[in-house]
């Protein structure tokens, strides 16, 4: 995610313990989303709406 940031990602997550928290749980919604939408995109539904609007709040 963000490669062109990945410097300042980890500076930020080893400076930020707020930050850190907050990517982990980014990260750990973005694997649940991608796994139940699956490689075929055929898991989208309105579980995976909400969970994506919920990173957003």
């Amino acid at each position: 995610m963000f490669p062109e940031y990945r410097d300042l990602i980890s500076r930020l997550k080893n400076e930020n313990p707020r930050f850190m928290s907050l990517f982990d749980k980014h990260n750990k919604l973005d694997h649940e989303i991608a796994r139940k939408e699956g490689s075929d995109g055929r898991g989208y539904n309105a579980e995976v709406v909400r969970m994506k609007n919920k990173s957003y709040s």
